[in-house]
């Protein structure tokens, strides 16, 4: 597991096979979203130390909330100041987790938690004409039954993850606060199979440094 690896082990394997990692994700299933994620720092080529911590940093954040089905890959970029490009493809719920604890780890910046109420709202709507038939709205309460039980089931998993991530956010934001490791800005954007009510910050968002 790469969250198991030392800073320095980590920066070579990402610095020499994450070009051929990337090219090998292909998660295409119904129920993936994915996520593109510009990580630009002021850490050079040569840190390799604080380099490898990012990395660790990073591979933490994403083993804590991915799901079952969940792929991705970091690909460093030996520009002025190193950038990373992280590619994740996964569950719209595991991304809730996911890329809010991304932003506020490395940067401090809080992205809005999506309002779960109205998660599947228009596909309820569907059963409640009135013109339906006795058969047809028979089928619709059962419909309805299970669309409640599998959101709350969705809800409980969510707040299960989301409660893992809270409990290892501020010690991760604290070792990048105290190894210096400058992150400018950060920015993606997120495509596939997304819920037509998803949170618009975690489709696409961008936040840099505060000068404050």
């Amino acid at each position: 597991m790469f969250c198991e690896m030392n800073s320095s082990l980590l920066y070579t394997y990402n610095a020499y096979k994450n070009e051929i990692s990337s090219l090998l994700l292909n998660n295409n299933r119904t129920g993936i979203v994915t996520s593109e994620i510009d990580i630009i720092t002021d850490v050079y080529p040569e840190e390799a130390i604080k380099i490898g911590k990012l990395l660790s940093t990073i591979e933490q954040i994403i083993e804590t909330g991915k799901s079952e089905k969940g792929e991705h890959s970091i690909l460093c970029r030996h520009n002025s100041g190193e950038e990373l490009f992280v590619v994740i493809q996964e569950t719209y719920e595991s991304l809730q987790v996911i890329i809010p604890a991304i932003y506020s780890v490395l940067l401090g910046f809080l992205v809005l938690e999506e309002k779960w109420e109205n998660r599947k709202k228009n596909k309820i709507d569907q059963h409640s004409a009135s013109e339906l038939k006795e058969i047809e709205v028979e089928r619709a309460r059962i419909a309805l039954e299970r669309d409640k039980i599998a959101l709350a089931k969705e809800k409980y998993e969510l707040s299960q993850m989301q409660l893992k991530m809270a409990g290892i956010q501020k010690d991760l934001r604290k070792n990048i606060l105290q190894n210096n490791i400058d992150i400018l800005k950060i920015q993606h954007i997120s495509y596939g199979d997304i819920p037509p009510a998803a949170n618009k910050t975690i489709i696409q968002c961008s936040a840099q440094k505060s000068n404050s």
